[in-house]
């Protein structure tokens, strides 16, 4: 995955010591003769080098900031986060197709795990995954590999 200079981004992930999801919007500020790139935070002044490891198999990256479907931990209800803490990305107040439409505008290539994707529903959290989704991964990566 390479990162541009001056363009936003939002990450969708699940954390390595609390397995509950989070969203995180950044700007790439440069980027290193080796292609490593220097990011802000939304809001922040501080400067980040980008961390390799951001980039795996249960990360979403999408070109832009402020998109539409909530994740869990930023649905209020009475004054009180909600949250589980599954390992899932698990996305609130959307429809399938949204969440559908927002995956396919993935721009990380290592992501494969479409089961970590989830949406809400009075029934639970229902995993997105169905074999165009997983088509679209395997697609995505060839396309990647030719480029290469």
């Amino acid at each position: 995955m390479k990162l541009e200079k001056g363009k936003k981004y939002t990450r969708f992930g699940v954390g390595e010591q609390m397995p509950m999801c989070f969203r995180s919007e950044f700007t790439v500020k440069e980027v290193y003769d080796d292609g490593r790139p220097v990011i802000v935070n939304k809001g922040k002044r501080k400067r980040y080098l980008f961390n390799g490891s951001a980039t795996n198999d249960t990360s979403l990256f999408i070109e832009g900031w402020e998109l539409k479907p909530m994740i869990q931990p930023e649905l209020v209800i009475g004054g009180c986060s909600t949250w589980s803490m599954d390992g899932n990305i698990v996305f609130v107040n959307t429809t399938l197709d949204e969440v559908k439409t927002l995956v396919k505008r993935n721009l990380n290539e290592n992501f494969t795990r479409f089961d970590r994707v989830t949406i809400s529903t009075e029934k639970g959290n229902v995993p997105i995954t169905d074999l165009d989704m997983e088509l679209l991964g395997e697609c995505a990566r060839a396309k990647l590999r030719k480029k290469a």
